[in-house]
C-alpha cells in the first residue's frame, strides 16, 4: 500500500479522512501515520491542477455540489484542485469553482468563499 501525507487543519489540528462510503470529514490526527484513511497522495494533472487520492479508498476529494465535499472517482473534472501556499508549509485547497476547502472542529468539511488575503486558519492545512 501507498504511503501518503496527511491534511492537518491549522486551526482544528484535525486531519482530513474519509471512507468507503464516499464521506469526508476531519477526525484527530494518527499519530504515526497509521491510518490510511488520514493519507493522501498529490497527482499532478496536465492542467496545473491536482487530484488528492485517499490510499486506502482509492477515491479523490471532490466537490459537491456548490459548497459539498466528498470522496469519488478520480476521472471526474469535480477531483480537480489547485493549491495557494501560504509559506510555512500552509496551503489552502482551491476546488474547481474557486471556493476553499474548509472546516469546522465538529468534524465537517465543506467549501467556503476564499478569505482574503487567506487569513482564515480553518481554510489552511498542513502537508503533515
Amino acid at each position: 500500500m501507498a504511503v501518503g501525507q496527511q491534511l492537518k487543519n491549522i486551526r482544528t489540528g484535525l486531519c482530513l479522512d474519509s471512507d468507503y462510503n464516499g464521506n469526508a470529514y476531519t477526525k484527530g490526527c494518527a499519530g504515526d501515520h497509521g491510518n490510511p484513511y488520514q493519507q493522501w497522495i498529490f497527482q499532478w494533472t496536465n492542467y496545473g491542477t491536482f487530484k488528492i487520492e485517499n490510499v486506502q479508498t482509492q477515491r479523490c476529494l471532490q466537490r459537491s455540489g456548490s459548497k459539498g465535499v466528498v470522496t469519488g472517482s478520480c476521472n471526474s473534472v469535480d477531483a480537480d484542485w489547485r493549491e495557494e501556499y501560504l509559506g510555512s508549509q500552509r496551503y489552502n485547497l482551491i476546488a474547481t469553482n474557486g471556493l476553499a476547502l474548509d472546516s469546522d472542529a465538529k468534524g465537517n468539511v465543506y467549501l467556503n468563499p476564499k478569505n482574503a488575503p487567506s487569513d482564515n486558519p480553518y481554510q489552511q492545512w498542513w502537508l503533515w
